[in-house]
């Protein structure tokens, strides 16, 4: 069960009596939790492997601290190579068919 409550807003300001509801469904997709992804080893010096537990990987993609994309790589692969890059901090975002995760890796 979902309670759901809205207020309409009108356009002089003015706020609509608070509506609240209980509804009985399902929304969105299931979540993933980032205890489902791991990547080893962190730190690395390069060479990073990509453990899914709970679902189909679809992308995987590599930032630095300032989210610019670095890398990105579709699946089937299962190994990251990040052995061209800087040593830094960098964020791996997983896309699997139940959601998207994001990991911090360290890149000696």
């Amino acid at each position: 069960m979902h309670n759901w409550c809205i207020v309409a807003v009108l356009e002089n300001g003015m706020k609509s009596p608070k509506v609240c509801k209980q509804i009985d469904c399902t929304i969105g997709v299931d979540v993933i939790e980032k205890k489902d992804i791991s990547l080893l080893p962190n730190p690395t010096t390069g060479i990073l492997q990509v453990i899914c537990h709970a679902s189909q990987v679809t992308s995987i993609e590599v930032f630095d601290i300032f989210g610019r994309n670095q890398l990105l790589l579709m699946p089937p692969e299962s190994t990251i190579d990040i052995s061209h890059l800087n040593a830094g901090i960098y964020f791996v975002r997983i896309t699997t068919e139940n959601g998207t995760v994001m990991k911090k890796i360290i890149k000696q």
